[in-house]
């Protein structure tokens, strides 16, 4: 007797045990994602930041472009002084006026501007594109922009009709090329920026539900092993106290009411291992469906005393196993 009563006792110190390491890895589980989500938004936050900064930035550059274009006849006086690419051409292409950043980047002197036309200066191809503009501000008599790349520099330029004094026809066009490159630099930076926010937050969904996923299938197996295991186990245990009971004689009334108070005991922890396995992970659930584990759950509410009223409408036969664990 004393033997069977033991068995109880670490039986009912196994399951202390298992229910203290299944609450430590709960407790785990959370804090590691608290942690990775903490981390990540961090993260979120400063590339946001960063972001923001970025915008700022390029919106800026952009603004001082346009307005380039719109008091360019403000400065006419500060070309010279002006890091930008500055000159003036004809419609054969022919310079009638170079800025001294530009004579500066081709090595030209002052004296050496006249007779010298765009392609003495660039290639065919870059060229025939540049004469193209020309020719249709000449066409159109409209300002037109155009981003090209030139020695490992990227540059805006602008090509603006200079018309005659009376209004009338084009007669030369103003090209004003400005280096953006850090604007360029800038916003690819951006570009991999955002893609590098839209990966992390990517990656913490994954990450979320693989921790999800981890501890429903910690549940699962800590389930399993209640029932499967301890559960057996108490119950061959709850057996042999029937058995032990039943052959115990009537006059030894001390030793009865200690073995029925074992069975008793040995039942009582057979209900709460069922129950912990069924909250842990329903085996109903993955059997039957959603719809009757509901059901078969108020039920059991309704046998504690709660008043329940269930009803289904229209419900597909199953829903996939992860929204019926949600729900449930």
């Amino acid at each position: 007797m004393e033997r069977l009563i033991e068995e109880l006792q670490t039986c009912q110190r196994r399951l202390e045990r298992r229910n203290e390491a299944l609450r430590a890895s709960q407790k785990a589980l959370r804090e590691a994602h608290d942690k990775l989500e903490a981390r990540v938004l961090y993260r979120t936050m400063e590339l946001e930041s960063a972001n923001k900064r970025l915008e700022a930035v390029v919106k800026e550059k952009t603004r001082i472009a346009d307005s380039l274009v719109v008091s360019e006849t403000r400065y006419r006086t500060l070309v010279e002084s002006t890091d930008d690419f500055i000159y003036l051409v004809n419609g054969r292409g022919e310079y009638l006026f170079i800025n001294s950043r530009t004579r500066s980047f081709y090595n030209l002197r002052p004296n050496e501007v006249s007779g010298v036309d765009y392609g003495d200066l660039h290639g065919e191809k870059e060229t025939a594109v540049f004469m193209e503009r020309v020719h249709q501000v000449f066409k159109e008599s409209v300002s037109i922009r155009q981003e090209h790349h030139q020695k490992g520099r990227y540059y805006l330029r602008t090509l603006s009709p200079v018309k005659a004094r009376d209004g009338g026809a084009v007669r030369s066009v103003t090209v004003v090329s400005k280096d953006i490159t850090d604007e360029t630099r800038l916003q690819a930076e951006l570009v991999r920026s955002n893609e590098k926010l839209r990966q992390e937050q990517a990656q913490r969904i994954r990450l979320s539900k693989r921790l999800i996923d981890l501890l429903e299938e910690y549940r699962r197996r800590i389930a399993g092993d209640l029932h499967d295991q301890v559960g057996q186990s108490l119950t061959s245990l709850k057996l042999s106290l029937e058995h032990g009971l039943s052959g115990i004689s009537g006059g030894n009334r001390a030793l009865h009411e200690r073995m029925a108070e074992a069975i008793r005991n040995t039942s009582d922890v057979l209900h709460d291992i069922k129950n912990i396995s069924r909250e842990l992970r329903p085996p109903i659930l993955d059997s039957f469906g959603l719809s009757q584990s509901l059901a078969q759950l108020l039920k059991e509410l309704e046998q504690k005393g709660m008043k329940t009223h269930f009803f289904q409408k229209g419900l597909p036969g199953r829903f996939h196993p992860e929204k019926e664990l949600a729900f449930y």
